[in-house]
């Protein structure tokens, strides 16, 4: 008798493993796989760029980092349409529309970046504390932002108006 339990116990373990397996197996029919390699202007890889995938159904987004060698993979992307943007300081964004996975695909979607245009802050705040502050109301905590130039002037400006 204890021969046929553990036979039957057997066959119960037997089939709970391969209801695990075939599980895992079909959970993974329905994904997709987005790889690439991101460069600059000059072919030259770009590492540690990074990869925003967003699917357009369901506004889920999976995200990756280009390695060493500019290569990313993103993977268990669900099958549908996505919007991909690879972005990295100083280039501009890259942005692909309409990227449409299938079942079981693994996608390759190359990025080109272009250089971006640095950009620059600079805030300037001044004000004069004082009896001149009291008595002009107008002279206040001075704030701007924008080229040099527009600084420069907005200096200028601030001393002009003699608060």
């Amino acid at each position: 008798m204890p021969r046929a339990q553990f036979s039957l116990r057997s066959v119960s373990l037997g089939g709970l493993v391969l209801l695990v397996v075939v599980g895992c197996g079909q959970a993974q029919i329905d994904r997709a796989t987005l790889t690439g390699t991101v460069t600059d202007p000059t072919r030259a890889v770009v590492r540690d760029a990074k990869i925003h995938a967003k699917d357009q159904a369901t506004g889920l987004e999976s995200e990756a980092e280009s390695n060493s060698q500019g290569v990313y993979r993103v993977p268990g992307l669900a099958v549908g349409t996505y919007t991909v943007t690879v972005t990295h300081t100083g280039f501009a964004t890259a942005q692909f529309q309409d990227v449409v996975l299938l079942v079981g695909e693994t996608r390759t979607l190359d990025a080109h970046l272009k250089v971006g245009a640095v950009m620059q802050r600079i805030v300037v705040e001044g004000s004069r504390a004082g009896r001149q502050q009291l008595h002009h109301g107008r002279c206040r905590r001075h704030r701007h932002s924008g080229t040099s130039a527009e600084v420069n002037d907005a200096v200028a400006d601030f001393r002009r108006s003699r608060c």
